[in-house]
């Protein structure tokens, strides 16, 4: 008697074993692509935060130790829209020479998405820049002399808790 060769192929079990395989992978790689997408886009916001951030502390160092002081306009020195254009609002500005002075930035450098596409980050990021003696923070350091800045992004995401960036420096007054 002679056995018939069976012609080789796929069984029905080894078609439904292989689709089985294939929709788990796709499940896990389903799973994966939002926590991905997700970390991409907070690690974009940090990177545009630096950039953003150092670029402001750059602009003040150019604006020179005098304007970071409080003037006696609505939104300190040289350093809002009449002037430099480096902070668009201020905090409720304290007698001046006292510190620390706030100053906001949102609107200046178009951080904020509003719905016209211009923004880097979601609505409700804000921008600060807060000026401070160092002497206030360093007793040793004699007052007026030298300046702290610190220039802050600070957003939220859904789901997330807010994130922010800064940036500190210290602006010493030239003494010639």
């Amino acid at each position: 008697m002679k056995r018939r060769n069976r012609t080789t192929g796929t069984t029905f079990v080894e078609v439904i074993l292989a689709l089985i395989v294939f929709l788990m992978m796709a499940l896990v790689f389903s799973a994966v692509c939002p926590m991905s997408y997700k970390a991409a886009q907070t690690a974009n916001y940090y990177s545009e935060a630096e950039e953003i951030c150092q670029h402001k502390l750059d602009e003040l160092r150019g604006a020179g130790y005098s304007r970071l002081d409080y003037g006696t306009t609505p939104v300190g020195c040289d350093l809002g829209p009449a002037g430099l254009m480096i902070v668009d609002s201020m905090s409720s500005p304290p007698a001046a020479g006292t510190y620390p002075a706030t100053y906001y930035f949102t609107n200046t450098d178009n951080i904020v998405n509003n719905g016209s596409n211009i923004g880097l980050f979601p609505t409700g990021a804000v921008g600060t820049i807060v000026v401070n003696d160092f002497h206030n923070i360093n007793a040793n350091v004699p007052a007026t002399y030298v300046k702290q800045i610190t220039v802050s992004i600070t957003w939220t995401t859904v789901g997330n808790p807010a994130r922010t960036y800064s940036v500190t420096g210290l602006m010493a007054e030239s003494m010639g």
